[in-house]
């Protein structure tokens, strides 16, 4: 019953950092799209801040640490 109690913990953490990655390229592109149109857009600042909470999520799931927004 352990093993099987680990592999749905394991398999609900490789979803979650799945999802995690989707929402970082999401958010990348979108980033780089607002740059593209306008280099100074005051937006890039909120982009890139979200970007880094993405990242840190990603990096704690990654390390099998507990996710939670910041």
């Amino acid at each position: 019953m352990a093993d099987e109690d680990f592999w749905w913990r394991g398999r609900g953490r490789l979803a979650t950092i799945s999802k995690l990655e989707e929402r970082i390229e999401s958010t990348r592109r979108k980033m780089y799209q607002i740059y593209k149109d306008n280099p100074t857009d005051h937006r890039l600042l909120l982009i890139s801040q979200e970007l880094d909470q993405l990242l840190n999520q990603l990096e704690r799931a990654s390390n099998g640490n507990q996710l939670s927004e910041e």
